[in-house]
């Protein structure tokens, strides 16, 4: 999709599942143009960008890695 197409298709979902990290971080920046709270979950270091670019980064599991820890707000 392309980046006009994602930002006005994205506010049709709540809940984006099985998607990967650099598709967590380009879902974050239309919901947060229009005004919205984003949550975003992630364990690996993989995930890191989502989760700060997040305004809520939750960093899942105690096997995740480090950096998903230090880059979520809530782990």
């Amino acid at each position: 999709m392309s980046e006009e197409q994602l930002q006005s298709g994205i506010s049709q979902a709540s809940v984006f599942a099985r998607i990967n990290p650099e598709q967590k971080l380009l879902i974050v920046r239309p919901f947060q143009r229009q005004g919205q709270v984003v949550a975003v979950t992630g364990d690996g270091i993989n995930d890191a960008p989502a989760l700060r670019s997040a305004d809520i980064g939750v960093a899942m599991g105690e096997k995740g890695t480090e950096a998903a820890r230090e880059a979520a707000a809530m782990c």
